[in-house]
């Protein structure tokens, strides 16, 4: 009498790469729409809050990125430095030269306590046509300009170039798209089109390191 083996069943546990999104004030509007994008292949996190300027980022890293440990940092979180601080000065609240000191320490902090991959992204231009002092709820008008936003631009990317750190050029699509793709009707949030240009161009970035 012949026997039958009995089926075996097999499970398969997918683990799931997992991304650090880090993001300021304008990551509100796109860091939802990145999960989205990346379900089912990336787990995404990023703190509750977003993460005003690379003072703050210094501060929650430890436990965003060097805690967690995940595969992928994504940063993008610089437009706050930039600020000025008050209306006809140009002091801005994290200086230049402390910005680019700021930004070598994350890199280094990151690559000496974690085997993360990082990307940084640059900060989107601003667009001071939209800016309207009487009506900008927000307060930003005055305090953000595209000159200083090309400036901090060029000062981390020069310094990230030399450290092989993969840049992803917010800045750049943002300026390639069309007005209307790229709306931001106080100057710095964008509207859904323009959340939707950032998400995709992140999620590419993400997609480029998998």
């Amino acid at each position: 009498m012949l026997g039958f083996a009995p089926r075996l069943e097999f499970e398969f546990l997918v683990v799931l790469k997992e991304l650090v999104l880090i993001c300021d004030e304008i990551g509100s509007g796109y860091r939802n729409r990145v999960r989205g994008y990346l379900q089912g292949r990336v787990n995404v996190w990023f703190p509750e809050d977003p993460i005003g300027n690379t003072v703050q980022l210094l501060d929650v890293l430890q436990d965003s990125v060097l805690r967690r440990q995940p595969d992928i940092v994504h940063i993008s979180a610089s437009l706050g430095d930039t600020k000025r601080i008050c209306y006809g000065s140009d002091e801005r609240l994290v200086p230049l030269e402390f910005y680019e000191e700021n930004v070598r320490r994350i890199v280094d902090l990151i690559a000496e306590r974690s085997t993360s991959k990082l990307i940084w992204g640059s900060i989107p231009p601003v667009d001071e046509k939209n800016f309207n002092r009487e009506n900008d709820e927000d307060g930003n008008c005055d305090l953000y300009d595209y000159q200083s936003i090309m400036e901090y631009n060029d000062r981390a990317r020069s310094l990230l170039s030399s450290e092989g750190i993969l840049i992803n050029d917010l800045y750049g699509a943002v300026k390639a798209a069309s007005r209307e793709d790229s709306f931001r009707p106080n100057g710095v949030h964008f509207c859904e089109i323009g959340c939707e240009l950032l998400a995709r161009k992140i999620v590419s970035s993400v997609e480029d390191c998998l």
